[in-house]
């Protein structure tokens, strides 16, 4: 019977102690956001393959991210950096893009870079040219040239 006392006696007094903080976590979620958009300009579509082109705008990219550690562009070629004629595949002529103003390349079939913000400190929304140089075929045999770009945003 003492056993019990003690033990009625214990839990009755371990109920008066109660404690004199409380906690809640509050928090919530941003997803982080990479997004691209590639709008064409009309010259893309109407280059002068004969002639030439310099420094010719041929879109506009538009780039959008929140995440803190920044973003990266990348672009690749189907081709190779080459505008192929449709109908004669050994009918070509290699062409160079610039990124945002940067510097001229040979876009590859692999992805490479050619943007990236290292951090930021509020949401991106940038826009960057793109434009096209190369030296004219005026030998070139009929027929459309062209290659497909692919742009891609992601973490650096």
């Amino acid at each position: 019977m003492k056993k019990l006392i003690v033990l009625v006696a214990s839990l009755a007094v371990s109920g008066v102690f109660a404690a004199t903080t409380g906690e809640l976590i509050l928090s919530g979620l941003v997803n982080t956001v990479f997004s691209i958009t590639v709008t064409a300009d009309p010259a893309a579509s109407s280059l002068d393959i004969e002639g030439g082109e310099n420094a010719t705008k041929v879109a506009t990219v538009a780039e959008q991210s929140n995440n803190p550690g920044g973003y990266k562009i990348r672009v690749s070629s189907d081709n190779g950096g080459k505008l192929i004629n449709n109908t004669n595949a050994n009918s070509f002529l290699s062409y160079q893009i610039s990124y945002g103003g940067g510097s001229n390349l040979q876009p590859s079939v692999s992805a490479t870079t050619v943007k990236t913000v290292a951090s930021l400190a509020s949401p991106a929304n940038a826009n960057s040219d793109v434009t096209i140089s190369f030296t004219g075929k005026s030998d070139a045999l009929g027929g459309t040239y062209s290659d497909r770009l692919v742009f891609e945003i992601s973490a650096p």
